[in-house]
């Protein structure tokens, strides 16, 4: 019986440690979360981007502190099978699905690593800043750095 007892506690033990299943945007700790790119910490979600990658321990949760490192991340890590995208909303930092979202390029924008990069849940308010419109489709061939423009 105290076999039997042990075997049990064993699994829900082993079960209780699986990371939980991440389903949508993730919880963004400012001033604690780190960039899964560059490793600087997250302190302004106006410029945070998040991205759902599919592990063997299930799916997990990337942040990074501006759009340009979510960009570039998967060319440095080609075998990770990215699940989804998601960009903070400039005015309101609300998560917006990547593929979803609008674009601006603004060179004399500071962002944290200098992409300039801005996302907008509004095509509207996305228009209606100077800049090179953008969508994400377009950002493949960017690169984080800010003499660097994708063609429109």
């Amino acid at each position: 019986m105290k076999s039997l007892t042990f075997v049990m506690l064993f699994v829900l033990f082993i079960a209780g440690c699986r990371e939980a299943e991440v389903v949508g945007p993730p919880e963004l700790k400012l001033g604690r979360d780190q960039c899964a790119h560059c490793g600087m910490i997250i302190s302004d979600e106006r410029f945070a981007a998040a991205m759902i990658v599919k592990t063997d321990r299930g799916n997990r949760a990337l942040v990074f502190d501006d759009i340009g490192d979510m960009v570039a991340y998967p060319r440095d890590h080609p075998e990770q099978t990215i699940i989804h995208r998601y960009v903070k909303d400039f005015d309101s930092s609300e998560w917006v699905k990547a593929d979803q979202a609008n674009f601006v390029r603004v060179l004399d924008m500071h962002t944290p690593m200098g992409s300039g990069l801005i996302a907008y849940a509004s095509q509207d308010a996305a228009a209606a800043k100077q800049g090179s419109h953008l969508r994400f489709e377009q950002l493949a061939t960017f690169e984080n750095h800010p003499s660097t423009a994708p063609a429109e």
